[in-house]
C-alpha cells in the first residue's frame, strides 16, 4: 500500500491513503477524557463514503417523491369530489329526464361538461407527476382570469350548497388577461375556495363571493367568505406545509396555492374582513401585448 501523506500532528485533520483496494480516508481525534488516553482513528473507504452519499441522495429523493405524492393526491381530490357531486346530481335528474324542460336539459349538459373537463384535468395532473417534469408538461396560455374564477365558482357551487353556502360572482366588466399555466392557476383558486367553503360549513347565512378588478398592471381577484376568519397570527402559518387547524385537514392546499402564484410572479394575501369573515386577495401580473398562447 502506498501512503500519500503521513498522519497529521493536528487533531481533526484528514489524510488520504491510496492503495490497491482503493483510497482510505483517516481522521485522527484526540481523546480528551480523564479515564481515556490516546487518539481515535476514524477510517473510511471510498466504497463506504460512496454508499453513504448514495443513501443520502436516495433518502432526499424519496422525501421529494413523498411530498410530490401528497400534493398530487391533494390536487386530484378536488376534481374527483366535483365529479362525484356532478354525477350525483345527474343521477337525480335523469330519473325525470323525459319530462324535463329545455333549461333543465341544458343544466344537465353543463354537469356533463364539468365532469369531462375535470377528468381531463386529473389526467394532466397524473401525467405531470409521472413524467416528473412539472409545469413543463403544460404551456403558458393567455386567458381572462375572470373566466377561471367563473369556472371555479361553477365547479365549487354543488359542494358549497351542500354545506349551506351561497355562491356569488361579481367580476366586473374589465377583462383581466394573464399569461400563465391555466391548470395551475385554476388549482390554486380551487384550493383557496375549498378552504373558504370548509370554514363556513354549518354557519347560518354563509356566503362565498368572488370579486375581480384591475389594479394598474395587476389582475386582482378577491375570494371572500362569511366564516369565523383567521385566528391572530394564523394568516402566515396557514401557508406552512402540513399546518392545519381543521380536524381532517391536510395542510397542503394553501401551501400549494401560494407556491403556484409565486411561480407566476403573483401573490396571495389573507386577512379578516371588518364585518366578519375572511378574504384571500390573489394578484397576478397582467399579460403583455406580445404574450400569446
Amino acid at each position: 500500500m502506498k501512503r500519500k501523506a503521513a498522519l497529521p500532528g493536528a487533531t481533526g485533520r484528514r489524510v488520504e491513503i491510496r492503495g490497491a483496494p482503493g483510497p482510505l480516508w483517516v481522521d485522527r481525534f484526540l481523546l480528551d477524557e480523564p479515564e481515556l488516553e490516546g487518539h481515535l482513528l476514524l477510517v473510511q473507504t471510498a466504497a463506504s463514503v460512496e454508499a453513504l452519499e448514495t443513501n443520502l441522495r436516495f433518502a432526499d429523493r424519496m422525501r421529494s417523491v413523498k411530498d410530490s405524492a401528497r400534493i398530487m393526491a391533494h390536487d386530484v381530490k378536488a376534481p374527483l369530489n366535483a365529479i362525484v357531486l356532478r354525477l350525483d346530481l345527474l343521477q337525480q335528474d335523469l330519473t325525470a329526464a323525459a319530462r324535463l324542460p329545455k333549461t333543465k336539459r341544458e343544466e344537465l349538459l353543463d354537469h356533463v361538461d364539468v365532469v369531462q373537463e375535470e377528468l381531463t384535468r386529473v389526467q394532466r395532473i397524473l401525467q405531470s407527476f409521472l413524467s416528473q417534469t412539472g409545469p413543463a408538461t403544460e404551456h403558458r396560455r393567455r386567458f381572462d382570469l375572470r373566466r377561471i374564477a367563473r369556472e371555479v365558482a361553477t365547479l365549487m357551487r354543488p359542494q358549497a350548497e351542500r354545506s349551506g353556502v351561497r355562491v356569488e360572482v361579481q367580476l366586473g366588466a374589465d377583462a383581466l388577461p394573464v399569461h400563465a399555466f391555466r391548470d395551475q392557476i385554476k388549482q390554486a383558486l380551487i384550493n383557496i375556495t375549498t378552504n373558504a367553503v370548509e370554514a363556513m360549513a354549518g354557519r347560518d347565512d354563509a356566503v362565498l363571493t368572488f370579486r375581480a378588478a384591475r389594479r394598474g398592471k395587476t389582475a386582482e381577484l378577491r375570494i371572500q367568505d362569511s366564516g369565523p376568519g383567521f385566528a391572530d397570527g394564523a394568516e402566515d402559518r396557514v401557508f406552512e406545509m402540513h399546518y392545519t387547524s381543521k380536524e381532517h385537514g391536510s395542510g397542503i392546499g394553501l401551501f400549494v396555492a401560494r407556491s403556484i402564484l409565486r411561480e407566476h410572479e403573483g401573490s396571495i394575501r389573507l386577512g379578516n374582513l371588518k364585518g366578519g369573515g375572511a378574504e384571500a386577495t390573489v394578484r397576478l401580473p397582467l399579460a403583455r401585448e406580445n404574450e400569446e398562447d
